[in-house]
């Protein structure tokens, strides 16, 4: 609105007053351009792949392999245990996976910049945001019945995952659009990283095609994050509730 104003007003400015006004507006503008670029590197760093470090047995020994080097190594693991034992290859294959152990996981960054936090503390701001919370999930739920997904993608018909994908990545996105008081910035920190082990589980089928096995060692992965995250999640939505008197009429 100010710059429209200046603008409808620029023919009663001398020479010198236009150079200073255009001078700050190129700035201004640069600086605008800047911030958006930083809040989008933020969004993309945040749905990055995440990274692991797994431990596998070959030959009775340990071995660490990272997640893109997994899938080759146990196939051979299988293979060799296979030609060892005299079972079918799906068999050493899941006893294989059933070993697997995570030494480390490396999450993506957390968009901490895009959050916005509110200085608010009493229980109507707490419970307004558990609200849009509930709104937010509810209309950008990833519901999807993951067989059927990973089935039709088989098939060449990825167009069920990448809906999802879709709204995965617009849950991600609300969820920096909302104020966060900051007494709920644990929580809402927690949420985020619901939706960033979800993006990487979706990716995981899509590239199903090309790497069956990793999308069995991705479904171990994610359940293995998501089930260190649920509990504490819980008691943090409890601990919200009971200081600031809320009551809570659906699980979030």
């Amino acid at each position: 609105m100010k710059t429209r104003i200046l603008k409808s007003s620029l023919f009663i400015l001398p020479i010198g007053l236009l150079i200073v006004f255009f001078t700050l507006l190129s700035i201004s503008l640069q600086i605008n351009a800047s911030e958006e670029d930083l809040y989008s590197q933020s969004i993309t760093d945040g749905l990055q792949e995440i990274k692991v470090s797994f431990q596998i047995e070959r030959n009775g020994s340990p071995e660490i392999l990272s997640l893109s080097n997994l899938s080759s190594a146990i196939i051979l693991a299988a293979a060799e245990r296979a030609e060892e034992s005299e079972d079918l290859l799906p068999v050493t294959l899941q006893q294989v996976l059933s070993e697997l152990s995570i030494r480390e996981i490396v999450l993506p960054p957390l968009p901490e910049n895009s959050i916005i936090i509110v200085d608010k503390y009493d229980s109507n701001d707490v419970a307004i945001y558990l609200e849009k919370i509930y709104t937010i999930f509810s209309e950008n739920r990833v519901d999807l019945d993951f067989a059927v997904g990973f089935e039709e993608t088989q098939k060449g018909n990825p167009i069920l995952i990448e809906e999802q994908l879709e709204k995965n990545k617009t849950l991600y996105q609300k969820l920096l659009e909302i104020e966060v008081p900051s007494e709920a910035y644990s929580l809402h920190r927690m949420y985020i990283r619901i939706t960033q082990v979800q993006h990487h589980f979706l990716n995981s089928i899509l590239r199903s095609i090309e790497d069956p096995v990793r999308i069995m060692i991705d479904m171990y992965l994610v359940q293995t994050i998501l089930e260190e995250v649920d509990d504490p999640l819980r008691n943090e939505i409890k601990r919200l509730a009971h200081e600031y008197d809320i009551q809570l009429q659906q699980e979030i």
